[in-house]
């Protein structure tokens, strides 16, 4: 477990991490034969201060208090050992988009169908829109990843840091 936990860290501490670190070890346990683990927590140097029976007592009683019985003298087998190291940051500035009053100009219109039937829609591409800027339903916002939908009588504004926000008419 130790060799683990020195690895995250060292692979923070490589990218700047060095302050604030905060470490999170776990094993999966179960009984010989079962289907599922039972998770417990555990200090990071638990298999240089502990010893087995402390372990072992501590997975009786979790087993126990989860599924309401526990079988001293069952084989006990340790399915994973994980430890996880989080660097705690300040809390990131997130940059704002640029603004515009402008309506947005569709890069293309085709064929859609609605409920309505099938009605001529203006295509946008998301990398044209700016903060402050609205597009009326029907329409299509196109990305490389995705498509945004606006049915008639929705209208979409872009916040300023280029969320796109869908309310009713």
């Amino acid at each position: 477990m130790h060799a683990l936990v020195e690895e995250c860290t060292a692979e923070l501490s490589s990218q700047g991490y060095v302050e604030g670190l905060v470490t999170d070890c776990k094993l999966e346990m179960r009984y010989l034969g079962q289907n599922y683990e039972l998770e417990l927590p555990v200090a990071a140097d638990f298999f240089q201060q502990e010893t087995p029976e402390t372990l072992w007592t501590a997975f009786h009683a979790a087993h126990h208090e989860r599924f309401g019985f526990s079988t001293t003298g069952e084989t006990i087998e340790i399915v994973t050992f994980s430890a996880t190291v989080s660097a705690l940051t300040q809390h990131p500035e997130l940059p704002k988009i640029s603004t515009s009053n402008d309506k947005p100009a569709p890069r293309s219109s085709r064929k859609v169908g609605f409920v309505e039937g099938i009605l001529d829609t203006p295509i946008y591409w998301r990398d044209d829109l700016l903060a402050g800027q609205a597009i009326e339903g029907p329409a299509v916002v196109e990305e490389a990843a995705s498509i945004t939908l606006l049915i008639p009588g929705q209208t979409m504004t872009v916040d300023p840091y280029g969320h796109l926000i869908i309310t009713r008419n």
